[in-house]
């Protein structure tokens, strides 16, 4: 069953499951899955640059965040201006953040600290409200996922490969050495993560059933073993 955000009491009684939702566009690298000859890029990262299906990218100010849109194309985006939440989804950090149940706008409210017994139901933000719970954080996708059971919750990249890929092809994908399949798995910052399990907190990996995602100030907070530590609020309303 899913469960809608205004009459939650206790998020963590309600698993995640992934959303059907339309792509969105992106900034691009192109590697058209059509067209084997956009793989011919290849790259290994080193301390400065990491890489993504053969294309490097400067860890200081740009990381990964998501699958590949319809048309093939693989985002690598600013630090200085975009945000990534739950699966993978890029969001303009200048207008919007992450809190609990994915994007939410700084004019719709705050993220704030939530408390089941406190938190005042008529002050959730216009989003939250409108939205089935999980709706947010879904990932991108054409229809119904199936993860094999092999396909690990995490990768850290920023451990070494001792068999590194350098670039991608029609299935895998390559981020720092390490292989990831497009349809079960996605880059976040320097991890690779399982698409029906996992989401990403702009650059740290949660588990999506158990763990929350948090702003706290300028800066975002996993909260472990605490599935709704946070909510989006309207201003003043609490």
């Amino acid at each position: 069953p899913s469960c809608v955000s205004s009459s939650i009491t206790d998020a963590s009684s309600c698993a995640y499951r992934p959303l059907i939702m339309s792509r969105p566009s992106s900034i691009a690298l192109l590697l058209a899955a059509s067209s084997a000859s956009t793989y011919a890029a290849s790259c290994y990262p080193n301390a400065t640059f990491g890489c993504l299906n053969g294309f490097p990218y400067n860890y200081d100010t740009e990381f990964p965040c998501g699958s590949m849109d319809e048309a093939g194309n693989q985002p690598i985006y600013s630090w200085a201006t975009t945000g990534c939440c739950g699966q993978g989804l890029s969001f303009d950090s200048s207008e919007s953040y992450c809190c609990f149940d994915g994007v939410h706008t700084y004019a719709e409210g705050e993220c704030i600290s939530y408390d089941a017994k406190k938190f005042n139901t008529d002050c959730y933000c216009d989003g939250t409200k409108a939205t089935t719970y999980g709706a947010h954080l879904a990932m991108p996708t054409g229809g119904e996922l199936v993860v094999a059971d092999d396909v690990p919750d995490t990768i850290d990249t920023s451990v070494a490969n001792d068999d590194p890929c350098d670039t991608a092809d029609s299935t895998y994908g390559c981020l720092n050495g390490w292989q990831y399949n497009f349809t079960a798995q996605y880059p976040c910052s320097k991890y690779i993560l399982r698409y029906d399990t996992m989401g990403c907190c702009s650059d740290t990996p949660y588990n999506l059933e158990e763990d929350s995602c948090c702003k706290e100030g300028d800066n975002y907070e996993v909260h472990v073993s605490n599935a709704h530590a946070c909510d989006c609020s309207k201003y003043g309303c609490q």
